[in-house]
């Protein structure tokens, strides 16, 4: 195998990562407590750089900043059944636009604030013992149509459906 297929390998499997839903990468088997919740928010900074093409090879198209929050609401409804719920709001400015034709309508060089997805669901306990077993069903809606083109754009405007078991183990 080629050092450049390994690479780009490596950077393709990073970057599925690091774009996977929230819930996925973030499951949580075990559930507040009847009427307990919290409410989390979180802010990421980003700064882009560089740039990769299909080989792996870093080049220069411009900087891009994104400002991103993401609220987070969690309530146990009962022991074994929670509501949980989280909303992004996504502000990024592409600074690589140079000519007549950008990457995509967003690109303009300034700064775009905007919601992007509400995401709705439940999860409901089936096993609490050492191992710990949680189904959830949850459904991703965009708050409104927005750009999904360019190096600006905040998502993917589509409406989803998750279906999916969180598993854990307590030592």
């Amino acid at each position: 195998m080629s050092r450049e297929l390994v690479r780009s390998t490596v950077i393709g499997c990073a970057l599925l990562l690091a774009s996977a839903p929230l819930k996925l990468t973030h499951g949580q088997a075990w559930l507040p407590l009847s009427g307990e919740g919290q409410i989390t928010i979180t802010y990421e900074n980003l700064y882009v750089r560089d740039h990769f093409d299909y080989t792996g090879k870093r080049f220069n198209a411009g900087p891009i900043r994104t400002n991103t929050v993401v609220t987070t609401f969690e309530y146990g409804l009962t022991n074994k059944l929670t509501l949980d719920s989280e909303l992004t709001h996504v502000t990024s400015k592409y600074e690589g636009f140079v000519g007549p034709v950008p990457h995509g309508p967003p690109d303009t060089g300034f700064y775009h604030p905007t919601f992007q997805d509400l995401r709705v669901g439940i999860r409901y306990n089936v096993l609490a013992r050492q191992l710990v077993v949680t189904p959830f069903i949850a459904t991703v809606i965009p708050t409104h149509h927005y750009e999904t083109r360019g190096h600006t754009a905040v998502g993917r405007d589509l409406h989803e459906l998750q279906i999916g078991v969180n598993v854990g183990r307590d030592h």
